[in-house]
């Protein structure tokens, strides 16, 4: 494997004493040493350069105070452009210098952690690293990007998205080779938490460093064991981590949205899930969600949401015309109910969407997405038609395909993903995997033979009943980033972590189940 040395190698860690959840928490006590302090030696415990990167804010003396005193090097710049200040901290080195990014709210990486992610970008032959994605294994915290100061600074020169100067890297994974970290998928501990943003959090990483010897020189890797055995609110066996929220809407009355409540979203940020997808038929419901994440100012979890396309392509008064100028609209009041600058994923509920207007709605949200008013563009598929549509789309990323009632084309459909995933950027979502209404009145009277299935098949499995059974057989698929899963309200959220947070083991049976569910007429 390629190996890269230290000295082309520098650590970025990201710090500001203000949080608008826990004010001055980077400068709190584990174990008698600050976190951001902790956060730097630790990345530092094998040898590599690590910088502390912080505003010239008066409020951030104390922290850049803090670093002297320990031996930390600091570098300040720009408050509000990041990403000048990550350029800035680099002068005067080369452009191939590999530069990695760090948050000093997270002190479980260390520096075997960062290697293992460099040997893995080397090997990739990419530009642009990232452990985050869904089912990357580790706990929401652990986390590391990497990629060159050429493309840093060319970023630099070149973006002038509020949101990319605030997250540095998002025009780099928008415009280059990206390859996803996945040395560590095996731990299955993405449900987890050890980033430090609210005081629960800070109390939860205390309590695992507590009976630690060693603060500085313990390996990440036995810091996640710890946190497993030490974390309570976890309800299930295995790892939920391809767990995608969707919010649903409520059948009557003032209720519509009805999960879309701070509670709701308080409880997928303490279950550690990562996604949410506003899943609402309804404007007002789907807007009601939006309007409350908005409020939470949480960034904890990744949004997926559509723009209310179905809404504006129905209007008989929409022409070619104004098609980019509704896009704009639309997304724009996403954003402000958000109070984001990006959205991260805008999904296509409908494949067929990519022609619609002569292609002008999507030529749009591709220009959209390069101007970095959005992350990713996804879309649903249903047919083998919109399945080829939308892999000749490159700026498809995100696909969703429904596991029920067709079970056939969902496999033949994810081999098709799985094989163009090694070409290009790809994350692909199941959705439907249950679907609701099962006495026939919904027109799926596919799904319910398939439901029927299931049930007779959960006893030999010991599953509770063929829900779980089938959730576990989805979890287990090799190719599936994400399992989309309707939770209607707050009190629902622990049975869908039980149900979804197992997964089918490896071997014979689990091959046999797949042939006959490959090879079974509808």
């Amino acid at each position: 494997m390629p190996s890269v040395a230290s000295s082309n190698v520098v650590v970025l860690l990201q710090a500001r004493t203000n949080s608008s959840r826990l004010p001055g928490k980077v400068l709190l006590p584990i174990r008698g040493i600050p976190v951001a302090v902790l956060g730097a030696k630790r990345a530092a415990n094998t040898g590599l350069r690590v910088r502390l990167v912080t505003s010239t804010q008066a409020s951030d003396d104390q922290l850049a105070s803090v670093a002297a005193e320990h031996g930390v090097d600091c570098h300040r710049g720009s408050l509000d452009d990041v990403l000048e200040r990550f350029v800035s901290a680099l002068e005067g080195c080369a452009p191939d210098t590999i530069v990695v990014r760090i948050t000093a709210d997270n002190v479980f990486p260390d520096g075997e952690f960062i290697q293992d992610v460099l040997d893995e970008f080397l090997a990739a032959g990419c530009d642009f690293m990232t452990t985050v994605y869904p089912g990357n294994g580790v706990p929401l915290g652990i986390a590391a990007e990497v990629t060159t100061l050429g493309l840093l600074r060319l970023s630099n020169e070149t973006t002038t998205s509020d949101y990319d100067r605030e997250h540095v890297m998002p025009y780099i994974e928008r415009n280059y080779r990206v390859a996803y970290f996945r040395g560590y998928s095996h731990f299955k501990t993405s449900m987890l938490r050890c980033t430090i943003d609210y005081l629960d959090d800070y109390i939860r990483v205390c309590r695992v460093f507590a009976d630690v010897q060693d603060p500085l020189g313990i390996t990440c890797k036995e810091l996640m064991r710890m946190l497993a055995e030490k974390s309570s609110f976890v309800t299930t066996e295995d790892s939920a981590a391809k767990l995608i929220v969707r919010t649903v809407d409520a059948d009557v009355g003032d209720d519509a949205g009805a999960g879309a409540t701070r509670s709701y979203y308080s409880g997928v940020v303490e279950n550690g899930i990562q996604q949410v997808q506003i899943g609402n038929a309804k404007p007002a419901a789907r807007e009601k969600a939006a309007k409350t994440i908005g409020k939470l100012s949480c960034d904890n979890f990744r949004v997926i949401s559509s723009l209310g396309l179905r809404e504006a392509l129905a209007d008989p008064a929409l022409d070619n015309g104004c098609a980019p100028a509704m896009v704009d609209a639309l997304l724009y009041r996403l954003c402000m109910l958000l109070r984001r600058d990006m959205v991260d994923t805008v999904l296509l509920e409908e494949a067929d969407w990519l022609d619609a207007q002569d292609g002008k709605i999507f030529e749009r949200l591709c220009e959209q997405q390069r101007a970095g008013r959005l992350e990713t563009l996804g879309a649903v598929v249903r047919t083998p038609e919109q399945l080829l549509r939308v892999l000749a789309e490159p700026a498809i990323s995100v696909v969703q395909v429904p596991f029920l009632p067709d079970v056939q084309f969902f496999h033949a459909a994810l081999d098709r993903l799985r094989e163009a995933g090694r070409k290009r950027p790809l994350r692909v979502h199941a959705c439907d995997v249950w679907l609701a209404g099962d006495d026939g009145r919904t027109g799926e009277e596919g799904a319910v033979g398939r439901k029927s299935w299931w049930e007779a098949r959960c006893g030999e499995w010991s599953h509770a009943g063929g829900h779980a059974l089938c959730a576990a057989y989805v979890n287990a698929l090799d190719g599936i980033d994400g399992i989309l899963v309707d939770v209607p309200d707050e009190g629902s959220m622990s049975s869908a972590l039980a149900t979804y947070g197992r997964r089918l083991p490896d071997g014979p049976e689990r091959d046999r189940l797949e042939r006959e569910l490959r090879g079974e007429s509808r």
